[in-house]
């Protein structure tokens, strides 16, 4: 007589669990994850969600990366959403990093540049070398001259000197080369400091908008319409109301970028159209900054004050934001 084995009834594994591709954070989500992390001291755990919310990375990759796999030196490498939104592909990229400390030769090369400026967006150019791409925009080239280079290792410094000398193909004069330069370093700087202010001000516009208490939120409707003046200006609808219209810093980084890049590839004195739009520029600069200075001084503490009556997180103007405009003039 043969043995009948029934087969035991077993429930499908993914019976009542949420499996496949789940939806994507909304922001309120995410800033509603990152003020809980916050506020509870977990920053390990701040930083990986914040890592992988630029990345896309899985967990369980969050989870094996190292310090050395994100920086090097003191400039953050490339995320891997990065290299896929400018379409590049991984060994584009220049990988800036400290001399290593163990004995033998190494080689270092100065790209003959001052110190990048801020940006509110970088860009790989067309023009690329293997693994010497760097990001757009970067510092002014120096004039030629002798320069000093200084080496320090363990408190123990040495120093060389190095001449630049001005490549004999372009024709261009000393004093006009220096013309050029001081131009450059100047709009060098008036877009590290819009950039800074730019990033700000959309970061605290984020964090405000990630309020999700309604009241609290009406309390706050003051301030958001402040900052919203500073970010896009005022526009009048008239002619006559031209003496009323006030730049916003989103136009006038914007534009700061786009005159910085045209100077940034010339290799000759800028054109007085190009001057004239420079000064432009820089007095728009001095318009939009003192504002946004005066809106961090004196509503963000107030409003912080406001929300620490709620219970609710402060607002912090230096967390970068996660959604910044790819436009100037756009939200």
């Amino acid at each position: 007589m043969e043995a009948t084995h029934i087969g035991q009834h077993h429930a499908a594994w993914n019976k009542g669990k949420l499996v496949g591709q789940k939806a994507p954070f909304k922001l309120k989500e995410i800033w509603a994850i990152r003020v809980r992390l916050e506020m509870q001291g977990r920053l390990r755990e701040l930083a990986l969600f914040n890592l992988g919310i630029d990345s896309k990375l899985r967990a369980c990759d969050l989870l094996s990366l190292r310090v050395r796999d994100v920086c090097h030196g003191d400039r953050v490498a490339p995320a891997p959403k990065e290299l896929r939104t400018q379409l590049i592909p991984a060994y584009w990229p220049l990988r800036r990093g400290p001399l290593p400390k163990t004995s033998g030769m190494h080689r270092w090369v100065w790209d003959l540049r001052a110190a990048a400026p801020t940006a509110t967006h970088y860009d790989y150019p067309i023009a690329a070398v293997r693994h010497r791409t760097p990001l757009a925009p970067q510092g002014p080239l120096v004039v030629p001259g002798l320069y000093a280079v200084r080496l320090t290792v363990d408190g123990k410094s040495e120093t060389a000197s190095l001449t630049v000398k001005m490549d004999p193909r372009v024709d261009i004069s000393q004093a006009e080369l220096e013309a050029l330069h001081a131009t450059q370093t100047t709009m060098a700087t008036s877009i590290d400091a819009l950039a800074k202010a730019d990033l700000e001000a959309h970061s605290v516009m984020e964090q405000m908008n990630a309020v999700q208490d309604k009241a609290l939120a009406a309390q706050l409707a003051t301030f958001h319409a402040a900052l919203g003046t500073i970010l896009d200006g005022t526009k009048g609808g008239t002619k006559t109301d031209a003496a009323k219209q006030l730049p916003g810093i989103d136009e006038v980084s914007g534009e700061t970028a786009q005159l910085y890049n045209e100077l940034e590839q010339a290799d000759a004195i800028p054109t007085a159209a190009l001057l004239a739009a420079a000064a432009h520029v820089e007095e728009e600069a001095k318009e939009v900054l003192p504002r946004w200075e005066n809106f961090k001084q004196t509503q963000i503490p107030e409003m912080n004050r406001q929300l620490q009556r709620e219970h609710h997180p402060a607002i912090q103007p230096n967390q970068r934001p996660a959604n910044m405009p790819e436009e100037g003039d756009e939200d």
